[in-house]
C-alpha cells in the first residue's frame, strides 16, 4: 500500500528542472560573427541561461558593454525565446563605489535596469570571487 501511494504522489506531482546548464559567450574571441541560428544552435543543445561576458563598471557606477557586436544580444534574447531559456550578463573584477554609500549604489541599480530593459536580459552574473579590502 505505501508503496503505491508513492507512486501515485509521483503521478501527480509536479517534475522539477533540476539541472541547468550555464554557457558564457565571449563574442570578441569568436571568428565570426553570429547569427539567429547559431543563438538557436546553443539553446537547443540544452542551455539554460547564456550569460554574455563583456560588461564594466566604472568608478561613477555606470555599466558599459565592452563588446562591438550589439545585434549578437538581439539575436540571443530572441533564440532564448524561442526556447524559454535565459540571458544574463556578467560583470568581473571589482566594484570601485563599494564603499561611496547608498546613493552610490542607486546610481549602479538605475544603471543595471537600463542594461536589463535595452537589452531585455534576465539577469546579472556577478563574477566578484575574490574581494579584498579595496573591493
Amino acid at each position: 500500500m505505501v508503496s503505491f501511494c508513492y507512486l501515485l504522489l509521483a503521478a501527480v506531482s509536479w517534475q522539477i528542472e533540476a539541472f541547468e546548464f550555464y554557457a558564457y559567450f565571449v563574442g570578441e574571441n569568436l571568428p565570426t560573427t553570429r547569427n539567429f541560428s547559431y543563438f538557436d544552435d546553443i539553446f537547443s543543445a540544452g542551455v539554460t541561461e547564456l550569460i554574455f561576458v563583456g560588461f564594466t563598471v566604472s568608478a561613477d557606477t555606470t555599466i558599459t558593454r565592452t563588446f562591438s557586436n550589439e545585434n549578437e544580444l538581439l539575436l540571443a534574447r530572441q533564440a532564448a525565446d524561442a526556447h524559454a531559456t535565459r540571458v544574463s550578463f556578467m560583470i568581473s573584477g571589482s566594484l570601485p563605489f563599494i564603499n561611496d554609500g547608498p546613493s552610490a549604489f542607486s546610481k549602479f541599480y538605475a544603471s543595471a535596469n537600463n542594461m536589463v530593459e535595452k537589452y531585455k536580459f534576465d539577469g546579472i552574473n556577478f563574477d566578484w570571487e575574490f574581494p579584498s579590502s579595496t573591493d
